[in-house]
């Protein structure tokens, strides 16, 4: 029989990582830095808790998770991350909540959960990279628009030529941010067709009629290059073209099918 690791539930936020460990019933609050994660190894050591023996339960938070992840992965700690919801539904009706009892509700799924749960492996640098991208993209996007809109509202308004200097400060700008733009989209490229497993799913989504480049890129990125999810379902669930009244029936049919099976 596998021997059960030592759970450990850990509440993410931006800043801080409240902390508590099963076996020795022990909370604490960490910075989400690295001299954090230096006061947690001192306490597991301190506590003789070897590193390949803890499993860290954490919630996925869609980022603020990503230091841990990259500190667990360069210590060689097994983790996974868990959404909130299926940790709430595993609950059921609770009351009380602060960061505190989140840390030991996490650690307490985790505990219950364990021989269903694998830890994860994938290396998430591309990941990240691909989001702050896409993030930047957006802003230059965003911008462009806002400068473009000026351009014409105010030629509309003052009816002004082309060659008015007020206009053509406005286009220059507009401009700029598009060469931003197609440098950072070149960026990306870039980095999805480095990583093959990336290029693989990037060439499958975009075969789909109606997928470009900038659905494809996204897709990949905030599903983890398809990571993040167990089945289709989830995946239907998490971009909203899945109704909750079918997700609620597909759940009962699955418990029925369950019980059938034994």
């Amino acid at each position: 029989m596998e021997q059960r690791k030592t759970i450990i539930g850990i509440d993410v936020s931006k800043k801080t990582l409240d902390i508590f460990i099963k076996t020795l019933d022990v909370y604490l609050q960490i910075s989400n830095n690295a001299e954090g994660f230096k006061k947690l190894l001192a306490l597991l050591k301190a506590s003789k808790l070897k590193l390949e023996d803890c499993f860290f339960v954490l919630e996925y938070t869609g980022g603020y998770e990503y230091r841990l992840v990259q500190f667990c992965q360069s210590k060689q700690i097994s983790y996974v991350r868990i959404s909130g919801l299926a940790i709430k539904r595993s609950m059921g009706l609770v009351r009380g909540k602060n960061d505190k009892i989140d840390a030991r509700r996490i650690a307490d799924y985790g505990d219950e959960k364990q021989s269903k749960l694998e830890a994860e492996t994938a290396s998430l640098d591309g990941i990240v990279r691909l989001k702050r991208l896409l993030s930047q993209r957006d802003v230059f996007v965003s911008d462009r628009k806002a400068h473009q809109n000026r351009y014409q509202e105010i030629q509309y308004m003052m009816d002004l030529p082309e060659k008015d200097s007020m206009l053509k400060r406005y286009k220059k700008i507009a401009d700029e941010l598009q060469k931003l733009i197609d440098k950072t989209e070149d960026e990306i490229r870039k980095l999805i067709k480095a990583n093959d497993a990336f290029q693989f799913n990037f060439d499958l989504i975009t075969s789909i009629k109606g997928i470009g480049e900038v659905n494809g890129w996204t897709m990949i990125a905030y599903t983890e290059n398809f990571t993040s999810f167990d089945n289709a379902r989830q995946f239907g669930a998490y971009i909203g073209v899945v109704p909750y009244p079918l997700l609620i029936w597909y759940e009962h049919q699955r418990k029925i099918q369950n019980k059938q099976d034994g």
